[in-house]
């Protein structure tokens, strides 16, 4: 996945789980501000791969905490080889973290999984 088609997706999670970003989500939503800077500022794809995994992170986070549900089109899904989580639309595995040599790694979750803050 390039890094500017990596940007976009997370801007579309973003907006997909918690609404308009440009109307915020106060101080809970400062995680996910973090990450997505950080996503924003990646000189590199190893750096955006490991930003989009903490942006996410912070997104499923507030989605949990704050009793938010993530819009139906959006599925968590897992790497079991990453030991990561990532927010995507639909049902078949996109693998954000290898590339296209292991894009397909992965299974749909059916629940928010406890990730630490």
């Amino acid at each position: 996945m390039g890094y500017r088609l990596a940007c976009l997706l997370a801007l579309l999670v973003i907006t997909a789980a918690c609404g308009d970003p440009a109307t915020g989500v106060g101080a809970p939503g400062t995680p996910m501000q973090t990450a997505a800077g950080e996503l924003e500022r990646a000189a590199d794809l190893k750096t955006a791969r490991a930003a989009f995994g903490n942006l996410g992170d912070a997104v499923m986070i507030y989605a949990k905490d704050s009793g938010s549900s993530i819009a139906d089109a959006v599925k968590v899904a897992y790497c079991p080889m990453a030991q990561k989580y990532w927010l995507q639309k639909g049902e078949a595995i996109e693998n954000p973290f290898y590339g296209k040599a292991m894009s397909d790694c992965g299974r749909i979750m059916q629940t928010i999984s406890d990730l630490k803050k």
